[in-house]
């Protein structure tokens, strides 16, 4: 189950719960921020056990992250398997190695290799710059409210297209897919 709005801090990301029904009462095993059921589909292992595919957002310290994770029961815990993870530092006015703005902008569920089985293709986006005074300058000015003040973005966003095939128990990145990953993997 999700639930949002209840906290002050992260009312409209939404928190995920698994819950299991336990001598006629509910009891709550794992928690996880970010997840939202309705950005979910439901999919199946081979065995015919059901998964979740589920986009999450959340925002920590002025980073926004967007993240594509296949999420199943084992035993009592949730057991993830991250597929992608989009992250925009633009808003955190600090030093950083590389500022940068990845996003997810589609994800595709369909058979890309003709075994039957449900395959993913993400398209995503990525853009970095370079760290600088001006950079934090204008961060600040933003968050203060300043008149016309936006955080700098980068100049260009490349777009990629990350598959995954589904064998029936997990997702294995394609290794054409592997450089564009890395893209996003190097600084989230």
């Amino acid at each position: 189950m999700t639930v949002s709005g209840c906290e002050q801090m992260h009312a409209s990301i939404g928190w995920g719960f698994l819950v299991t029904r336990r001598s006629a009462e509910w009891e709550g095993l794992e928690d996880m921020l970010g997840l939202a059921l309705d950005h979910c589909r439901p999919m199946q292992f081979r065995t015919g056990r059901q998964f979740l595919l589920c986009e999450g957002t959340r925002m920590e310290s002025f980073q926004w992250t967007h993240s594509v994770d296949a999420i199943s029961v084992e035993g009592e815990t949730l057991k993830f398997q991250n597929l992608l993870t989009a992250a925009d530092t633009t808003g955190y006015c600090g030093e950083q190695t590389r500022p940068q703005k990845a996003r997810i902008d589609r994800i595709d569920s369909r058979d890309l290799n003709g075994d039957g089985r449900q395959d993913l293709a993400i398209a995503a986006s990525f853009g970095g710059m370079a760290e600088s005074k001006r950079r934090q300058d204008l961060c600040e000015a933003a968050h203060d409210g300043k008149p016309g003040a936006q955080p700098m973005q980068p100049k260009i966003m490349k777009t990629y297209r990350i598959e995954y095939l589904f064998d029936g128990e997990r997702f294995k990145l394609t290794k054409a897919s592997e450089p564009a990953a890395l893209a996003f993997h190097g600084e989230n």
